[in-house]
């Protein structure tokens, strides 16, 4: 009986165990900012390791934040616009710039500088995703002066293209893979709730529903047509991150404890990253892979690093994580690096 009992107990140890040792761990490296006393987001990262998202500046200019382009080679390069939301393989970055009044989506290249991309019709835009081919999607009023907000995908070729809504006033596109599949979210009928939506173009905009909740929203797909982003729950304040796949529906990835997460990016790999809040309320950045659930990226980063990740961004085929948190003294844009294989 006691043979027995220590091979169980064994055998429970080697289990509990196991998840341990095969725990990705990453190296962190600060992405600094522009200068300014407000410290430096990261919204997304390509294959290359490169990064953009917004700055504060030093103050005197127009304004107080700025897009950046962040390479390990380079450092951090001020684009000339207010933020930065997406980066194709190729370079190319999307986003806003704010002027008096109104913002503009703007297209940015190395061999180009910046491109004011335009408006459906209205008089505000804003980018914020790029596929590599260079298609872009976003937001823009439609009338000038007007109140109604309308998902776009633009190209070269044929410029934009108004994605229309799910019956209600206002749609906002935030993501679009290599098969332009598009996806966002947009007001219902009622204009009360807003679902998320995945675009395509023969089949026009598919409400993705909700986890029970009114309100839910897409935040990035891969290239297999995984969807990620947030929804509430049936009690209406509860908000969770949720992963959604034709075969499978909307399937709530849960939280780190506490009431809120919020999934929001996807690699080819199915890794999902996003925000959610801890038992203790704290918010912290997580990683979730399939089997294994939900993980806070806190406790991967070496120890002692003087690093709290409030959240994290962007995600790219290599693994590794774009996002923010404070580094002792500044709140900072990381990127987190691989160290050891990922368990998945």
């Amino acid at each position: 009986m006691r043979r027995m009992t220590q091979f169980v107990l064994v055998a429970f140890v080697a289990v509990i165990l196991a998840p341990l040792a095969s725990a990705q761990s990453y190296t962190i490296a600060d992405l600094g900012s522009l200068g300014g006393p407000y410290g430096s987001s990261a919204a997304a990262i390509n294959d290359s390791g490169q990064v953009v998202g917004s700055s504060s500046v030093p103050s005197g200019g127009d304004s107080i934040y700025n897009a950046f382009l962040w390479t390990l080679q380079g450092g951090m390069e001020a684009l000339g616009n207010t933020g930065a939301f997406g980066v194709n393989d190729s370079g190319q970055v999307v986003g806003f710039y704010q002027d008096v009044g109104s913002s503009f989506a703007f297209l940015w290249s190395q061999a180009g500088g910046s491109q004011n991309l335009g408006t459906i019709g209205g008089d505000s835009s804003s980018a914020a995703g790029i596929d590599d081919l260079g298609d872009v999607v976003g937001s823009s009023t439609t009338t000038t002066g007007g109140s109604s907000t309308h998902a776009f995908v633009w190209t070269d070729v044929k410029g934009f293209r108004d994605l229309g809504t799910l019956g209600g006033t206002d749609s906002w596109a935030t993501a679009i893979n290599s098969h332009r599949q598009v996806v966002g979210y947009s007001y219902l009928a009622s204009d009360t709730v807003f679902h998320a939506f995945l675009w395509t173009s023969t089949g026009g905009m598919q409400d993705l529903g909700t986890l029970g909740g009114g309100s839910t929203a897409a935040l990035a797909i891969n290239d297999s047509g995984a969807v990620v982003g947030y929804s509430t729950l049936l009690d209406g304040v509860t908000q969770h991150a949720f992963l959604w796949t034709k075969s499978r529906g909307m399937q709530d990835l849960g939280t780190l404890g506490g009431s809120y997460s919020v999934a929001t990016s996807i690699n080819n790999s199915d890794q999902v990253i996003g925000q959610s809040f801890t038992r203790i309320g704290e918010s912290a950045a997580f990683l979730w892979v399939n089997g294994k659930g939900m993980e806070n990226l806190n406790g991967q980063i070496p120890h002692g690093s003087g690093w709290q990740l409030w959240s994290a961004a962007g995600i790219n085929e290599s693994g590794q994580i774009v996002g923010d948190g404070n580094s002792k003294t500044a709140d900072h844009a990381y990127i987190l690096t691989p160290t050891a294989p990922s368990s998945k």
